[in-house]
């Protein structure tokens, strides 16, 4: 629940923008509970990868409020904007010089070579829903390195709750992330599409 209220705690501004207090007081009761409701049916995955742990945690927090607003008759691409607003305020409200650490780490040799043995230990496949994926060395023009994800554990779980029409949504988030702290992502295929897996390219 501690990532829960760090997602809530800026969001919560935004909710009562769009809403009034009453209301968005009790959307946000609403989406913990929900989010408390998927918990024990989250899948399971490596605990030695705490990036992608976290959105895993992170996109069950949009499903619950995706499941949330449904039920009142929302559509995905509304669900998706009032998401996009809280995950933009979340990472906003990280100091920018920490944004900007956050950025040399991810290009750094010590996250390449992490990302590689990550890679690594996927293959085995130890959870059935959880990530598979392939490092893929840049050449530092076209990209510095890259990802290929040919399992996604989000496609399984949300395929389990019945969510795929939000699928495509929540792959945004990877733009969102790059534009706010300041890297270049490139992708031009997704699983959550029908492709056959999800091409990853980051570059600084």
């Amino acid at each position: 629940m501690k990532f829960f209220t760090r997602v809530m705690k800026p969001g919560r501004k935004v909710i009562i923008s769009l809403f009034d207090v009453q209301q968005g007081e009790e959307l946000i009761r609403e989406f913990r509970s929900e989010f408390e409701t998927l918990i024990p049916e989250m899948p399971l995955m490596r605990k030695d990868d705490q990036l992608l742990e976290r959105q895993l945690i992170l996109c069950t927090v949009y499903l619950a409020i995706y499941k949330t607003m449904k039920k009142k008759g929302k559509n995905a691409e509304e669900i998706w904007q009032l998401c996009l607003a809280i995950v933009e305020a979340m990472v906003k409200s990280i100091p920018g010089v920490f944004r900007w650490l956050a950025r040399k780490r991810l290009f750094s040799k010590k996250e390449k070579h992490r990302e590689m043995t990550s890679a690594g230990i996927s293959q085995k496949r130890q959870f059935p829903e959880d990530f598979v994926f392939k490092y893929v060395e840049g050449s530092g023009t076209d990209f510095d390195y890259g990802l290929d994800m040919t399992e996604c554990v989000m496609c399984k779980f949300y395929s389990r709750q019945n969510a795929e029409d939000f699928l495509p949504y929540i792959c945004k988030t990877d733009y969102v992330f790059s534009e706010l702290f300041g890297y270049e992502l490139v992708r031009t295929k997704t699983i959550a599409q029908g492709d056959d897996l999800c091409n990853f390219r980051f570059k600084k």
